[in-house]
């Protein structure tokens, strides 16, 4: 589903760029506005019309987002500039004497900017209502209206729209660049996961540990070690002192400055320093069992634990940065309607009588 998705991506993206590049052709098709006649103008919250000229209509419409155009050109702010545009349109030319008089006094467009929901992005919306005095009037200056918030936004929104394009592409191509790593390290560390766990669960099942949770086991085995290491240091004193011992008894035996009785009594010395002896290398070498046994547990657990870590943290980051390509892709196949040419909501505009 995600590949198919992308695939449908990256078609509309090669769409988005096509048609973000301003128009070159003189004669370019422009949409067709579906103009609908209605009955009685119910509440609304644009400006009533003020003035001793009552206008027979209002033309009621709704833009998207036209933010980034009303930087350069506000309609309120702006209206004189706006008016001399509108004017020098065909549809302005051929609006009425007494709507052209109406349009430079201000009083003829009314605004209301709302913000709404979309699929991405919080946009804004401006319902527009433009009073004429007739129905052709109500045409002619939408339509005149609209073919100047269009211009305007084919001669500024491109560099914006490239910029934001560009900006996506690179961050796209970071996190394809951290995929590849990430699965790189993936196909590293995923073989090793199951062996070392299986080696690991081996081990835990003997009888020395299973009965144990893993957590209590690893720190009974660390215990053991630490214990097992003190026994060992003591061995080797003991075994130092026996050593040195035995190195004095037979250098004694082999004097002839003794009794036979004193010999005989070295010879029993030696003997039992040879048990002794023995007897603390027997403990010395269970010590190093012990502790190379619960050592192996540990580092096992140790290693099992830690792939396991690094293998859970690749997987969620893969997932992690596959999701963001997948958001850029769908900002570069939908940018924020602020950079895209205005255009009428649902191609509507609708005539009221006044």
């Amino acid at each position: 589903m995600i590949t198919a998705k992308r695939q449908l991506l990256s078609v509309l993206i090669l769409v988005v760029i096509c048609v973000s590049a301003p128009a070159t052709e003189p004669n370019e098709t422009k949409t067709e506005l579906k103009f609908e006649i209605s009955k009685r103008l119910g509440s609304t919250r644009l400006r009533k019309f003020a003035g001793p000229v009552k206008p027979k209509y209002v033309a009621i419409f709704s833009m998207s987002d036209l933010s980034q155009i009303s930087r350069e050109l506000d309609v309120h702010r702006d209206y004189p500039a706006l008016t001399k545009m509108i004017l020098a349109t065909s549809a302005g030319k051929s609006m009425s004497e007494i709507q052209k008089e109406l349009l430079k006094e201000d009083r003829v467009i009314s605004t209301e900017t709302s913000f709404v929901k979309d699929q991405m992005y919080n946009v804004e919306e401006t319902e527009f209502g433009l009073y004429a005095f007739t129905v052709e009037d109500a045409k002619n200056i939408t339509q005149a209206l609209i073919e100047v918030l269009t211009k305007i936004a084919r001669e500024k929104q491109p560099p914006m729209l490239d910029e934001f394009i560009n900006k996506r592409k690179q961050k796209l191509q970071e996190y394809q660049e951290r995929i590849a790593d990430t699965k790189k390290k993936l196909s590293e560390k995923e073989p090793e996961l199951k062996p070392t766990e299986t080696a690991y669960k081996t081990l835990k099942n003997t009888d020395h540990y299973k009965t144990l949770a893993d957590t209590e086991a690893y720190e009974k085995a660390k215990e053991t070690i630490t214990q097992m290491n003190k026994m060992l240091s003591i061995l080797e004193i003991e075994l130092s002192g026996i050593q040195e011992k035995l190195v004095v008894i037979e250098k004694y035996r082999e004097s002839d400055k003794f009794s036979k009785a004193t010999l005989e009594k070295l010879e029993q010395m030696f003997v039992e320093q040879m048990v002794e002896l023995r007897g603390a290398m027997g403990r010395k070498e269970a010590a190093l069992k012990l502790r190379n046994q619960d050592k192996q547990f540990c580092d096992l657990y140790n290693q099992w634990t830690g792939l396991e870590s690094e293998v859970k943290s690749l997987r969620n980051s893969l997932g992690s940065f596959e999701n963001r390509v997948l958001s850029y892709e769908e900002e570069i196949a939908n940018p924020h309607p602020q950079l895209l040419p205005p255009k009428v909501l649902q191609n509507k505009v609708t005539i009221y009588p006044l």
